[in-house]
Parts: C-alpha cells; structure tokens; sequence
C-alpha cells in the first residue's frame, strides 16, 4: 500500500525548482497530474506506451520525481531540475 501521508510541496518550491535541463527518457509524456490535502500523483506515458502512476520519490529513467503539482511534474537527476508539463494544459 502506497503511504500518503504528506507528499504535497509548496508552490513556490514548485516554480523555482525547474531551473537546469536533464534528459528526460525520449517520448515519455506527462498525462495527468492529482493533488490532495496530503498527497500527489501523477500518470506518465513511456515511449513504449505503457502508463505508470509515479509520486515524488519514484524514478523515471534515470530521475527522480521531486515534486508534482497541479498540471506538472519536477524532476530531478545530479543536482538538475526540469519542469514536465502536461501537452497542451
């Protein structure tokens, strides 16, 4: 069972966060996004079309989820952040 209890991150650590590119597994693509009270989730297409649900912590290839909110996903690899929107949102 996966625990919730407190994955939401601030807004502002949201914006600032994204400020390095990193190599984001080729046609991997953000496709939803959920946040709660105490919790975030978010919905991820690979390249090989496989969907996966992910949280702050999980990796995507070689980064780690850092931080999701509503409509974006951070992502974090050596120190580097990129900001993952959902195309077109």
């Amino acid at each position: 069972m996966t625990d919730f209890s407190d994955t939401t991150t601030p807004s502002q650590v949201v914006k600032t966060a994204a400020t390095q590119e990193v190599q984001i597994p080729s046609g991997t693509v953000l496709i939803g996004t959920v946040t709660a009270k105490n919790r975030a989730y978010a919905l991820v297409k690979s390249s090989t079309g496989k969907i996966v649900q992910v949280k702050p912590g999980d990796q995507i290839g070689k980064q780690t989820v850092a931080a999701i909110e509503q409509g974006q996903m951070i992502l974090m690899h050596n120190g580097r952040t990129e900001r993952m929107l959902i195309p077109g949102g």
